[in-house]
């Protein structure tokens, strides 16, 4: 049972070409990486399953590649990309806004405790 993995995440596309129904948003965000014109944030909002945080992965997994291919996608191959697959990436924070959704509930996961900074 330690290796199950929730279908919706086991089979959740990897790139922009495998999102389905979301080509207008894919094809935005694709060409705001080919002309490094990336916004300080990015709001992604909808009902539930329309592909949120799908896009929000690829997207995060895409601007922190070293080495993105010619069709604006994430190599799999570069240390960013192995360790984003991995779950241990440094640079990638998923925050769930449907369960922290008060201030004091989300400053607690944006800020570090004065112990873990030695």
């Amino acid at each position: 049972m330690e290796n199950y993995i929730v279908s919706a995440r086991k089979y959740r596309p990897a790139t922009f070409d495998t999102v389905v129904g979301q080509h207008s948003i894919t094809s935005t965000l694709k060409n705001a990486i080919k002309t490094a014109h990336l916004a300080q944030a990015f709001l992604f909002c909808g009902p539930r399953g329309v592909g949120k945080t799908t896009c929000a992965r690829i997207l995060a997994k895409t601007i922190n590649c070293f080495n993105i291919t010619q069709n604006i996608e994430a190599c799999d191959e570069c240390e960013s990309c192995k360790s984003f697959n991995e779950g241990h990436s440094l640079n990638v924070y998923e925050l769930d806004a449907a369960s922290n959704n008060s201030v004091a509930v989300s400053y607690t996961h944006l800020t570090l405790p004065t112990s873990d900074l030695v």
